[in-house]
């Protein structure tokens, strides 16, 4: 379910930024992932935190087109689920910001209506966070303890190599598997004639891709499930290349 959710959650995602075109090969190309398809049958948080992120970026779209506090509201509610799924998921928080940071720039007038907004939203994810797992705050000696028994330094076959060791084996590796080789060289190009294209794109999806890739290769381990989250916003960039591509032939 929550695998099929975020096939449709990339879909509305990729439809408000670029068109019922794009939005529609994102979705075919997800659909047809054979990561995506391997995870949405294992019973893993990666693939619940992909849907409140898709969830978190649809809203945070809405903040740099309208301003409006229910958007912030709105940001907050899935960036509080989407930690409580999975703690990496926090960096959802970077649409927020990014949108937030776009509007004011594009809107100087409304500086601090908008800055106002950001501390709410903050706020709401909080809460948000606390009561979908109450027990983070209730027990957070049990937490503590499970949080030093994740960072343990290696693991038997899945022990990384430092950040930028870890960027080559993902790429090298799940997101090869994901798209392909060819498919890394069309999420590349088509995220450069996305961020001319869409400010939203810029202010939204390309902050939690960097902020969330950059989480991952941090960590000592190197595990293939934690790409998951980005394989929505990665065959965004390639539907964008795609359908630019099928455009550029047909004229």
């Amino acid at each position: 379910l929550c695998a099929l959710a975020a096939i449709a959650l990339t879909f509305l995602v990729a439809r408000r930024l670029f068109g019922t075109a794009t939005g529609l090969v994102a979705a075919a190309l997800l659909a047809i992932d054979p990561i995506h398809i391997k995870y949405s049958q294992i019973i893993r948080t990666d693939m619940h935190a992909s849907v409140f992120m898709l969830l978190a970026v649809y809203a945070a779209i809405g903040i740099v087109r309208r301003g409006r506090l229910r958007d912030y509201l709105l940001t907050g509610l899935w960036i509080g689920f989407a930690c409580a799924t999975k703690w990496p998921a926090a960096t959802a928080t970077a649409a927020m910001i990014g949108a937030s940071v776009a509007r004011m720039a594009r809107h100087p007038d409304e500086r601090w209506r908008q800055a106002g907004f950001a501390l709410l939203s903050v706020a709401v994810s909080a809460v948000a966070l606390f009561i979908a797992s109450p027990y983070l705050l209730l027990d957070h000696a049990t937490v503590a303890a499970n949080l030093l028994g994740e960072a343990r330094p290696s693991h038997l076959g899945s022990t990384g190599s430092g950040p930028v060791g870890n960027a080559i084996w993902y790429l090298a590796n799940p997101f090869r598997a994901a798209i392909g080789s060819l498919g890394i060289v069309l999420a590349v190009v088509g995220t450069v004639l996305a961020i001319r294209r869409s400010r939203a794109f810029l202010a939204t999806v390309v902050p939690v891709f960097a902020v969330f890739f950059a989480a991952v290769c941090m960590q000592a381990l190197v595990w293939e499930r934690w790409v998951v989250p980005l394989l929505p916003f990665v065959t965004i960039a390639v539907a964008v290349a795609l359908v630019a591509g099928a455009r550029a032939i047909a004229v």
